[in-house]
C-alpha cells in the first residue's frame, strides 16, 4: 500500500507522460504511420530502463511538445529534444482554441498495430533515446 502512494518509478528510465498531455502524446506517437505501434514503443521503453542514472519524459507546452531527459545524479544536466511533428498554440482568442481543442482531441480514434518496427517510431524519439544513451554513458 505504501508503493502505490509514492513516486517511485521502479526504475524505468522513461517517465509516462502526464495525464493532461497523454492525447498529445497519442497523436505524436501516431504522426509516423497513422497508428500507434505498441511493440516498438515497449522496446525503446525496455532499452530505456537499462539507464540507471538518466530519466526521460515527453512533454506538452504551449510552445511546443518536446523530450526532456534529465540526470538524476545531476539535475542541471537538462537536454530538450523539440518534436518537430507538433504544432504550437498561437490563437489568443479562447472560442477559437475550444473549437480546436474539440475538433483535434474528441474527434481523433488511434488504431494500435504490434509490428515492431522502430522506424514507425518518430525520429525525435530516436534521438532522444541515443542523447539519454550517451548522458549514460558519460555519467557512469
Amino acid at each position: 500500500m505504501e508503493l502505490q502512494k509514492s513516486n517511485t518509478n521502479f526504475g524505468m528510465a522513461y517517465i509516462s507522460p502526464r495525464t493532461k498531455d497523454l492525447k498529445h502524446f497519442q497523436k505524436y506517437m501516431s504522426s509516423v504511420t497513422g497508428k500507434i505501434d505498441v511493440r516498438a514503443m515497449g522496446d525503446f521503453v525496455v532499452q530505456q530502463a537499462k539507464n540507471k542514472h538518466v530519466d526521460m519524459q515527453y512533454r506538452h507546452t504551449k510552445n511546443g511538445d518536446f523530450f526532456e531527459i534529465v540526470s538524476n545524479l545531476d539535475p542541471s544536466k537538462i537536454v530538450k529534444v523539440p518534436c518537430n511533428n507538433t504544432k504550437k498554440e498561437v490563437s489568443n482568442n479562447l472560442i477559437r482554441r475550444v473549437k480546436e481543442w474539440y475538433k483535434n482531441f474528441n474527434s481523433l480514434k488511434f488504431e494500435i498495430e504490434k509490428t515492431g518496427s522502430w522506424d514507425n517510431l518518430p525520429a525525435e524519439l530516436k534521438e532522444a533515446g541515443e542523447i539519454a544513451n550517451k548522458m549514460e554513458r558519460e555519467l557512469v
